[in-house]
């Protein structure tokens, strides 16, 4: 199983074995830390994609999503969303999320490391791969929990990774309509697989196709792509670095030959209005098109911070492109625009909230921020129109506030008063393109308030207006205490951090049970009794008075005692006395191996010799 991730991991994890007795405090009220839980908390907090190149023309972006680590973003054509998988770039643990029509995002069920993210496209079915535990589950359309659907998928090392389904009018090897292929990396020990399987039926997997690790042309088969006729493979370490094989019968793997060498190759999917390869390619991260039968390589999209595996995505009718950047937090939405009109367009993304703390003081302040999309594209009948000077004006709405920009192409920018002005240096020619990504601030935010924010660009004879209109949401509370694990009987203080002045509802599986009320600084804080005796779900959610309400905050699970102590109410004290952390007087509290509260902890406590 996969021992190691593509990107660099930003934060290690380290254990610390002390040499000295440490006193273990039980029972002690446990001090909620204010100044760390109140770290900056974003929702869909999206960033300016201001090197993200558009090559091919005839596209825009029409989305860019912010979503922390993610893998294999897929379209569900039965409800029209996106479901992709977080892959934590170190350390265990994941979800499968959904991204929502407004573009937040919501999780669906918990998962280990996900590798990638497949959907049916008949019932909308979910599948993910995780290769560390070496199996795929399935979370039917519409439910929130998930199955074992493959499992024991090799002698050795088993690490599946990409999925695709034979569409209804498929004519070509090896499969049957509806049947699916897996490819499985075998990344350390094991072999290279591709699996023959049923997204009806689990388990009853059937081998296709093998060879040895360092044995045969594949080295790292990563993802699959299933047109009406033929079957793609992409594996960045193949026959040579970076190859696309087609299965064909036999079965045989046979390298598609590409004018220019494709150097890693992570993901693949199928254009259906052409037949050519969208491949999604980390050296450098771009997304490329392919001619299967020419071998041509043109370039798309360029700019990406780095792309994993399964990571380019479709609609049927291939309008829409999704790319997956895992290195950056992004997915990005491209769609097609007409090539015969000149296309502007304006998109608002979900305004993030963030809560920080003066570390002197300890005074909360809130922000509420919102980032626009602007795009153009110059299309003309005339194959010989003539380049235009184009220029756009944005009329920002009274109560926000301008806090940055970026653009490509080269642009200059001014601004007076609410009016934004961006100019693109010397002329845009037909087939020419262009993005301006804000983020601007709201000035007094009130949960229910509408901006409108306009746009018009001016281009010789053209003057187009676009629009985007906001609502602030009412946004989900940040619960800080208690935290999920074990809870001994009696009272707790429930606490946390909502927008200003706004009620706040404490609810029992889903059951409201208190209310209280955020202050002028959104800190809440109430007092509920906890039996001990059976597991409770607990949520807050805020509401504007006699208004709307937020969606419930993150979910605390408290669970019963399986000691005769309180882990949650209890610490570890002590002071090192040898390595990085010598003299350093260290308080920390009881975690099990899921990361919650235990009375049986996932760390080893070693006392010097004369104690033992």
């Amino acid at each position: 199983m996969k021992r190691n991730n593509t990107r660099p991991a930003t934060f290690q994890k380290m254990r610390i074995v002390h040499s000295l007795p440490l006193r273990l405090l039980l029972c002690v009220s446990l001090l909620s830390g204010l100044l760390a839980a109140y770290a900056p908390q974003a929702l869909a907090a999206p960033g300016a994609p201001d090197e993200i190149s558009i090559v091919e023309p005839g596209w825009v972006i029409s989305t860019a999503t912010a979503a922390a680590d993610p893998v294999g973003a897929h379209y569900n054509p039965i409800d029209g969303l996106l479901y992709y998988g977080r892959r934590p770039s170190s350390g265990g643990g994941g979800n499968l999320n959904r991204v929502n029509v407004d573009g937040t995002i919501s999780s669906i069920t918990a998962a280990d490391r996900p590798s990638a993210v497949f959907v049916d496209p008949t019932d909308g079915d979910i599948f993910l791969s995780e290769d560390y535990g070496g199996g795929v589950y399935r979370t039917a359309y519409g439910t929130t929990t998930r199955t074992t659907w493959l499992s024991g998928l090799g002698s050795g090392d088993d690490d599946p990774v990409g999925m695709a389904v034979a569409p209804a009018d498929y004519t070509g090897p090896i499969l049957s309509a509806g049947q699916a292929l897996l490819v499985d990396r075998g990344a350390n020990s094991g072999g290279d697989y591709i699996w023959r399987w049923s997204p009806d039926t689990a388990e009853g997997e059937v081998l296709i196709y093998t060879d040895a690790q360092s044995v045969g042309p594949l080295g790292d088969p990563v993802d699959v792509a299933i047109s009406s006729s033929a079957i793609y493979i992409v594996d960045p370490l193949g026959t040579a670095d970076g190859t696309i094989f087609r299965l064909d019968d036999g079965p045989t793997l046979t390298p598609v030959t590409t004018q220019t060498p494709i150097a890693d190759p992570r993901g693949i999917t199928i254009d259906p209005l052409t037949g050519d390869l969208w491949v999604v390619d980390a050296t450098p991260p771009r997304l490329l098109r392919v001619n299967p039968t020419t071998g041509a390589v043109s370039e798309m999209v360029t700019g990406f911070a780095g792309v994993l595996w399964a990571g380019v995505d479709t609609t049927p009718d291939g309008n829409h492109i999704f790319v997956t950047d895992w290195t950056g937090d992004m997915i990005y939405t491209f769609s097609r625009v007409p090539e015969n009109q000149f296309h502007f367009d304006k998109s608002a993304l979900a305004p993030r909230w963030s809560v920080t703390a003066d570390p002197q003081s300890g005074v909360l302040e809130h922000s509420l921020s919102q980032d626009y999309f602007l795009s153009y594209y110059y299309g003309s009948p005339d194959a010989n129109a003539s380049p235009l000077s184009v220029t756009i004006d944005d009329e920002l709405p009274t109560g926000m506030t301008l806090t940055g920009e970026s653009h490509t192409p080269a642009m200059t920018f001014g601004q007076a008063g609410q009016t934004l002005t961006w100019q693109p240096e010397g002329q845009v020619a037909r087939g020419q393109s262009g993005l301006i990504s804000m983020a601007a601030s709201y000035d007094n935010p009130v949960g229910g308030g509408v901006y409108t924010n306009t746009a018009t660009l001016h281009a010789g004879p053209y003057q187009l207006e676009a629009q985007a209109t906001t609502q602030i949401p009412v946004m989900a509370p940040l619960l800080t205490e208690p935290g999920s694990g074990e809870l001994c009987p009696g009272d707790v203080d429930v606490s946390g951090v909502a927008q200003p002045n706004l009620d706040v509802l404490v609810l029992i599986d889903g059951v409201q049970v208190l209310q209280t009320q955020a202050d002028a600084e959104g800190r809440f804080s109430i007092a509920y009794t906890y039996g001990g005796s059976a597991t409770e779900l607990l949520t807050v959610q805020a509401c504007i008075p006699g208004g709307a309400c937020s969606a419930p905050s993150s979910v605390v699970t408290l669970r019963p005692p399986l000691s005769f102590w309180c882990p949650q109410r209890s610490e570890w004290e002590g002071t090192p006395t040898v390595g990085p952390k010598a003299g350093q007087h260290l308080v920390f509290g009881f975690r099990n191996n899921s990361g919650e509260f235990g009375s049986r902890p996932a760390f080893g406590v070693r006392l010097p010799q004369q104690q033992r």
